[in-house]
This record gives structure tokens, C-alpha cells and sequence, in this order.
């Protein structure tokens, strides 16, 4: 007989050494309070294997296990459970305690038919939640974008020009907004819009299109400004804010940088041909290059400015 303590409660066990299972420790027989009152025997029960003592992290268990060297743990039996006062163990803890005491004794488990239809149950309402989660946010995800298609139809569409004075028109939007647009839909990128809601600084004009990787791409970017190009040509020509250079196919060339479209529209005026013109932006950003011909500004293609 040994005596233990399992949660600060005494146990006197009987252990045995079956004749059937020599390669084996001792096996449990009898387990009896601090009193010496059985609680438990093994022939008391119907189980046909043998009872180990195994621990489940810091609880003693009585570890039912099949027949034969290899026998699997197959049902446990907590010391806790024996106690007259012994709340019942429910199936979740059944099961965590019987992984536990696989791994103290080096063995493998298997599960009750009961325990196999709960992970079974749990499996099936884990992936019905999944779903409705999924159609829930697909379902958010499309009265965003009816909310979106709304908001844009309520701007309406911005009349702007092309540099060339080609009238064109897009429904307004910023940077941030624009990949919200439907496919097809023709856009006017602005800088923002007021506190009135009114859109300010157009500076392109395109088409929304999905690219081969599905994401959403500007097609046909053309510098546009809100200016006729009559009346831009009626106001002085103005300084350019500062200059920078890039680098082509045909070598280097010189880049004149100007705060809006407005302004370098009125500055080609005075400008001789050939001369490169474009947005101001810092050294290394990629901006649309245009070039002076006739005093009318054509945009030539994107570059990166290197000063």
C-alpha cells in the first residue's frame, strides 16, 4: 500500500503486480480514503485492460488502459471524481485529462464513441459559424460598396480639360478613394474636397480598369485642369517653383516644376518648344513628363525626377 495526496486530500492505494501484465508497473487494485473506506476497485467495474496511476498535470488519475503491452488509455478516472462531494466532470475535461495522461505514460488514446460525435457536433458548428461569418461580412462588404456607389453618384460628374483643351469628364475622387470606383467608371483625381464638399485641384483624369492580377489600375491617365486653355493663355506667365532633371532614351533633360496645371498651362505660353514641364514632387517621385509645342502643353509620359 502507498499513500498519496491529490489536491491536499489523502488516498491509500493498493497496488498489484498482474501476472497477465509483467512487463508492466504495478498496477492500481484498490483505492481507499484517509479513513481506509474503498472508493474504488477495479473489480468492482466491468473494464476488461488494467488501471495505471498517471498524473494529469497536478491531478492523480486512474488510468484505464486496453489489453496487451500497447494498450491505449481508453477512459480515466479522476481521484477528484471519487470524493463523495465530487462535482460531475464534464466532457471537454474528459477529454483533455485523457491527452494528458497519454503523454505521462507514454501512450496512445482513443476516444468514446460520446466524445467522437461532441468533436464531431463542435467541428460542424465551428464551420456553420465560419460561414454565416463569412456571408455576414460579404454581406457588410456589399452595403459598403452600395453606400460608396451612392456618395459617388451624389458628386456628380467634374467637367475638366485636357492640357490640349479636350473637354472630359469624371465623377470626382482622391487618391485614397478611387480603387472604389466600378470598372469602367472614369474618374477625376482631385487633392480634396472643401468643407462644402466641393472638389479641389483636379490634376488627372482616367479610366478604372481591373490589371491581370485583379487589382484595380488607372488606364489612359491624361493631366487635366478646370481652366479653359483660352482663358489660361490670357494670364501672365509665371516662374516656375523650381527645376529638377530626367533621364531618357535620347539622355538628360531639364524639367521645369510648377505647382498646378493651371499654372504650367499659363507658363508654356512664354516657353520655347521642346521645353519639359511638369508637377512639382520631390527627388525620386514618378510624375507624368509633358513638353511645350506651340505654346501648348503635351504630355510625353511618366519619369522619375532626379533632383
Amino acid at each position: 500500500m502507498i499513500e498519496i495526496e491529490d489536491d491536499g486530500v489523502g488516498f491509500i492505494l493498493t497496488m498489484i503486480r498482474h501476472k497477465a501484465y509483467q512487463n508492466l508497473p504495478f498496477v492500481l487494485a484498490n483505492i481507499a480514503d484517509a479513513k481506509g473506506k474503498t472508493i474504488w476497485t477495479f473489480q468492482s467495474g466491468t473494464y476488461e485492460g488494467i488501471g495505471l496511476l498517471a498524473k494529469a498535470g497536478e491531478s492523480a488519475v486512474i488510468a484505464l488502459c486496453g489489453r496487451g503491452k500497447e494498450g491505449k488509455v481508453e477512459r480515466i478516472v479522476p481521484f477528484s471524481s471519487l470524493l463523495a462531494d465530487a462535482k460531475p466532470i464534464h466532457m471537454y475535461t474528459e477529454i483533455a485529462l485523457k491527452k494528458a495522461v497519454a503523454v505521462c505514460l507514454d501512450k496512445e488514446f482513443v476516444l468514446s464513441e460520446m466524445e467522437k460525435h461532441l468533436i464531431e457536433f463542435d467541428a460542424v458548428a465551428a464551420a456553420k459559424a465560419e460561414d454565416e461569418r463569412r456571408v455576414a461580412q460579404a454581406e457588410a462588404r456589399a452595403a459598403k460598396r452600395v453606400e460608396r456607389a451612392t456618395a459617388f453618384r451624389e458628386r456628380g460628374m467634374l467637367t475638366v480639360f485636357t492640357l490640349e483643351g479636350k473637354k472630359l469628364f469624371g465623377t470626382p475622387v482622391t487618391e485614397q478613394e478611387w480603387p472604389s470606383l466600378n470598372t469602367g467608371a472614369y474618374a477625376v483625381l482631385v487633392e480634396y474636397f472643401d468643407t462644402d464638399g466641393k472638389p479641389m485641384e483636379p490634376r488627372e483624369w482616367f479610366q478604372v480598369i481591373n490589371a491581370s492580377n485583379g487589382n484595380r489600375q488607372k488606364k489612359g491617365v491624361t493631366l487635366v485642369t478646370t481652366q479653359r486653355p483660352q482663358t489660361a493663355k490670357a494670364v501672365a506667365t509665371i516662374p516656375p517653383v523650381r527645376r529638377s532633371f530626367i533621364r531618357t532614351a535620347e539622355g538628360p533633360f531639364e524639367v521645369l516644376l510648377f505647382n498646378s496645371v493651371n499654372e504650367m498651362r499659363t507658363a508654356c505660353v512664354g516657353l520655347k518648344d521642346g521645353t519639359h514641364v511638369a508637377l512639382d514632387a520631390k527627388a525620386g517621385t514618378e510624375v507624368e513628363i509633358s513638353v511645350v509645342r506651340d505654346g501648348k502643353i503635351h504630355s510625353v509620359r511618366k519619369h522619375k525626377l532626379l533632383a
